[in-house]
């Protein structure tokens, strides 16, 4: 969170103190996520920890960042919203979903206890 934080206000400073320059605006903000991406996911397997708190907080950057790249490369779902109302077509097929599912049964519990 703290380096989208930071690519935020940097960014937000350049556009300040550099208007005129030309920045495709819309190609970095597609492109600065898997930037972050890639710089967490080289970096952090290099650095030599020596206390648990550094091993805890790699493992956890590391396991942080290829689960967010799996979810970030995902595409999101067509819907078909025939009234182009795409949050009620979303909600629909989420309702449905749910009235399809079946919850899981609690186990019995033994009769020893």
């Amino acid at each position: 969170m703290f380096l989208f934080r930071s690519l935020f206000w940097l960014t937000l400073a350049f556009l300040v103190i550099a208007p005129a320059a030309q920045v495709d605006v819309e190609e970095t903000a597609r492109t600065a996520p898997w930037a972050v991406l890639n710089a967490v996911s080289t970096h952090v397997p290099q650095i030599r920890c020596e206390s648990l708190e550094c091993e805890a907080t790699r493992a956890m950057l590391t396991a942080a960042t290829s689960r967010q790249a799996a979810a970030v490369s995902q595409p999101m779902p067509e819907l078909d919203a025939e009234d182009g109302d795409v949050l009620a077509a979303l909600i629909t097929r989420i309702a449905e979903d749910e009235a399809n599912m079946v919850a899981p049964r609690p186990l019995p519990r033994p009769a020893s206890l």
